[in-house]
């Protein structure tokens, strides 16, 4: 299983053209509310919808499963567009072959949890290294909500944290990169190497985070870092990502572009089985009480409870709209 991470992305909107407060999601301009309207989308589109011919990316809606304020989705998400074979990892026989238009798919789950008032809804989206299966299900929904609402702009936004998490969070790994390297070390055994040269730097067995100090410094810029990573002959990296962490949450960004990091939960690590659809929604659930509180949102568990009726199950976008 490749490892698993969740991301949120914050789903809200307000008048177009103004910089007025945000408005309430589960009452929008007509009454509607944002997560019938939501599913209503999802349950019409066709099964091609979702594939980005431009990208090469395949995605398929598996599954929609609404219960209270929430939806489960379930996805399948992967890449076309090239030939191949599939091979046994063990023995390294072909064990079947597959064409451009053949896409090779994994089960991926998202959430979408509205309040029933409040001025943002959560979407929670698990991938899968690092693929999941909701970013053109957004794009389309944003158009379909606009086109209806041509007087509002709908606004999604990854969930980024705030300094004061930063402040607290410890540093996980530092992986630097070097462009273009090239090896002096060239001759008639050693050809001479041209490519990105990248080092990273783990905590010891044992421990989980590296040293305060090492994070302190390369937040304030007072550490060599060609140094700290062992680069040859005091070159130094052209880019260096960090991965800090903080209360089962981890993050990775650019070092200096710490403000635009979006936040990624880990889920399970590689080899690890995946989190089925029961024990996801749960996850998130947990998550989105405390993600809620801090953007001010009325939220408890109890929204989460409720069947919904045969006619709000049935709904596809354009019978109401």
């Amino acid at each position: 299983m490749p490892r698993r991470t969740m991301t949120v992305t914050r789903l809200s909107y307000q008048k177009r053209n103004t910089r007025s407060k945000w408005l309430d999601v589960a009452k929008l301009p007509d009454n509607d509310d944002l997560l019938h309207f939501f599913y209503s989308f999802a349950n019409s589109l066709k099964d091609d919808a979702l594939i980005e011919d431009d990208h090469e990316r395949y995605n398929k809606i598996e599954k929609l499963t609404p219960f209270g304020r929430t939806i489960c989705i379930v996805t399948a998400p992967g890449r076309f567009g090239e030939e191949g074979e599939v091979r046994d990892v063990k023995t390294g026989t072909v064990a079947s072959t597959y064409g451009k238009d053949h896409a090779n798919t994994v089960t991926t789950h998202a959430v979408l949890v509205v309040p029933k008032k409040g001025t943002a809804a959560l979407l929670f989206t698990e991938k899968a290294a690092g693929v999941g299966g909701t970013s053109r299900l957004v794009d389309l929904f944003k158009t379909a909500f606009q086109a209806k609402y041509n007087q509002f702009t709908f606004r999604p936004e990854t969930l980024v944290e705030g300094d004061l998490w930063l402040k607290n969070a410890q540093l996980e790994k530092v992986t630097a990169t070097l462009h273009n390297y090239s090896s002096d070390a060239a001759d008639k055994n050693n050809p001479k190497i041209v490519g990105d040269l990248q080092h990273s730097l783990s905590p010891r067995q044992g421990s989980k985070y590296l040293p305060a100090e090492i994070w302190n410094k390369l937040k304030a810029r007072q550490l060599d870092e060609g140094s700290l990573l062992g680069f040859p002959n005091n070159e130094q990296p052209d880019e260096v990502v960090v991965r800090v962490g903080s209360g089962g949450v981890s993050k990775s960004f650019v070092l200096g572009k710490e403000k635009s990091a979006g936040v990624s939960y880990k889920l399970t690590d590689a080899k690890e089985v995946a989190m089925s659809e029961a024990a996801i929604l749960k996850y998130c659930l947990e998550e989105a009480d405390d993600i809620f509180g801090r953007l001010g949102v009325d939220w408890d568990y109890t929204q989460s409870v409720g069947t919904w009726s045969t006619e709000e199950i049935s709904r596809r976008w354009g019978d109401s709209s």
